[in-house]
């Protein structure tokens, strides 16, 4: 029987349809390892996914309010995890450029340690038997730093992604407050191994040690329903429509090869509305369904009735996306620019073609129509990739073990 209590905190999860859906598996395997599972969303909202009996949802976090005086009455604090920060020029004029963010994130960790400090006094938890887990290396990770009284650095672990993972990507050209980030925990898991590369060009050598890589996973593929070849093929890309996952460009690379080819979109965001329109005025070979957001579980019917030929994605940035995961786990191939940690699951000739130029869109549409037309991937082939690298059990059950016993 478990004894530790483990502290989950996410952006959205177990909220909503888009909030962290690969936590959907993770939470499964976490619950077999730990007594108690308290989440702590960053969001709330009507929709909630379902969940293990021992998972408590706690809103504490959701709606605080975010004080000046946090900032006043530790100002000298402030300036000291800035001056720390600080190891180059770039630097700092990063954070002097982005100072009264930075002073705001502060002030909001602040807020985020008081209420979890709450809540650990109203329950007497035993520090000893608690593991805090952040999701994402971002501010809630910074507010357990600072609860040295009742969380122990060694028993402190996080994940690390994307946005909180790389410079370029973050909206203020750097992370924040990496240092104390790294410094405050024990273990800091990079889903690819790339990603962990990045990471130990970022931190000083004697921390090199906490850095792990633990890949995440999905469930293997539902038995398909028989499926015939199609006619036309079908090409489906999955991701938020923002302007880093460039999905007008899929459009332009899919209207040159002019061929009969069915595209379908899963995804809604900011450029839904003008891919939307645009698409309702084209007079071209290609069929269009954008779909918009669905739920993950209908994403994973559809490709188990549907014949699906290639999942594409144009994206300028990734970490290593488990919407990829589960095209493999159905024997899709993938055509992909090489970004992030895609290289780990995109395999030239095996699993799909990388296109390693981000701006090379020529040669990604020459990818996309020789997998379409000219190249024939083994389905099998690319299901046994998945089952060794990224299937849910194996790398869940791994990591919760890992992490119960940090």
């Amino acid at each position: 029987m478990p004894n530790k209590d483990l502290l989950l905190f996410t952006g959205e999860f177990p909220y909503g349809k888009k909030g962290e859906p690969f936590l959907n598996t993770e939470i499964w395997y976490l619950a077999k390892e730990f007594r108690y599972i308290y989440i702590f969303p960053r969001k709330n909202g009507t929709f909630i996914r379902e969940l293990p009996k021992n998972v408590i949802i706690r809103d504490d976090l959701t709606n605080i309010s975010v004080s000046n005086k946090d900032l006043l009455f530790n100002i000298l604090h402030f300036f000291k995890l800035i001056f720390n920060e600080i190891n180059s020029v770039s630097t700092l004029e990063k954070y002097l450029k982005n100072i009264k963010t930075f002073a705001y994130l502060y002030k909001e960790a602040s807020s985020l340690k008081n209420e979890i400090e709450k809540f650990l006094l109203s329950k007497n938890l035993n520090k000893e038997n608690i593991v805090a887990y952040t999701y994402w290396f971002d501010n809630s990770l910074l507010a357990n730093t600072l609860l040295k009284k009742y969380l122990k650095p060694k028993t402190l672990i996080s994940r690390v992604h994307g946005f909180d993972l790389y410079d370029e990507i973050n909206h203020t050209g750097i992370v924040p407050f990496r240092k104390m980030k790294i410094k405050g925990c024990s273990k800091i898991f990079a889903i690819s191994n790339q990603g962990k590369k990045y990471l130990l060009t970022k931190i000083a050598k004697e921390y090199a040690k906490k850095v792990e890589i633990s890949y995440l996973g999905v469930e293997p593929a539902v038995k398909k329903t028989k499926q015939l070849k199609n006619n036309i093929p079908t090409v489906v890309s999955c991701a938020r429509m923002e302007p880093f996952k460039r999905i007008p460009m899929i459009l332009e690379s899919l209207l040159k090869i002019n061929k009969e080819i069915k595209w379908i979109h899963f995804g809604d965001g900011t450029e839904y509305n003008y891919l939307n329109n645009k698409v309702k005025t084209l007079n071209s070979k290609l069929t269009i369904e954008l779909k918009g957001q669905l739920r993950n579980e209908e994403i994973l019917e559809y490709y188990r009735i549907n014949k699906v030929d290639l999942l594409i994605s144009a994206s300028s940035t990734e970490g290593l996306p488990v919407s990829m995961m589960e095209a493999i786990s159905y024997g899709i191939p993938i055509v992909s620019f090489d970004v992030g940690g895609i290289s780990e699951i995109v395999i030239d000739n095996k699993t799909g073609f990388l296109c390693k130029d981000i701006n090379d869109f020529n040669t990604f549409t020459h990818l996309i129509n020789e997998s379409l037309f000219n190249f024939s991937f083994n389905e099998q082939e690319i299901i046994s990739f998945f089952t060794e690298n990224f299937l849910s059990q194996k790398n869940y059950s791994s990591f919760a073990k890992n992490i119960a016993n940090v």
